[in-house]
């Protein structure tokens, strides 16, 4: 008995552990994203001490950035934190007519779902579209910041 209750444990422990989020499949399609701002120098207001403060960016400053499938959607959460994301709607997938920031809210313009920004998870809240803004990784050292994927 006590065998079988290692066994079951181990099992489960498996499964929890394997669950790291990263087989989410986006309806946007994965391109590559690798974008950097030094905040200081560029927009000191932009620091995570700023929530609610955005930048979206639609063209590369250098032959180096890439900015996704749309553009990017840079956002500083409740939580501090700067979130990023395409500016595509999963939902429409229109890279002419990406969604627009309204207070806490990604907003698509076409089907008119509205995205929650707030907590950095940017899922919809009206109903038409049934996934998340696809979401990128940022890394924030105090003084630059890196968005990839």
């Amino acid at each position: 008995m006590k065998q079988l209750q290692n066994i079951v444990c181990a099992v489960l422990l498996l499964l929890l552990g394997s669950c790291d989020g990263s087989n989410y499949i986006s309806s946007v399609p994965s391109v590559p994203v690798y974008y950097t701002i030094n905040v200081m120098a560029e927009d000191p207001s932009f620091v995570p001490a700023s929530t609610g403060s955005y930048k979206i960016v639609t063209a590369p400053r250098y032959a180096t950035d890439r900015i996704g499938y749309a553009g990017l959607l840079i956002y500083i959460g409740m939580d501090m934190n700067h979130h990023a994301f395409d500016l595509a709607c999963p939902h429409c997938l229109n890279i002419a007519r990406h969604v627009e920031v309204d207070g806490m809210y990604a907003v698509c313009p076409v089907c008119q779902e509205k995205y929650d920004l707030s907590y950095g998870y940017a899922t919809p809240t009206t109903g038409v579209s049934k996934e998340a803004l696809r979401k990128y990784r940022c890394n924030w050292n105090g003084t630059t910041l890196t968005v990839m994927n």
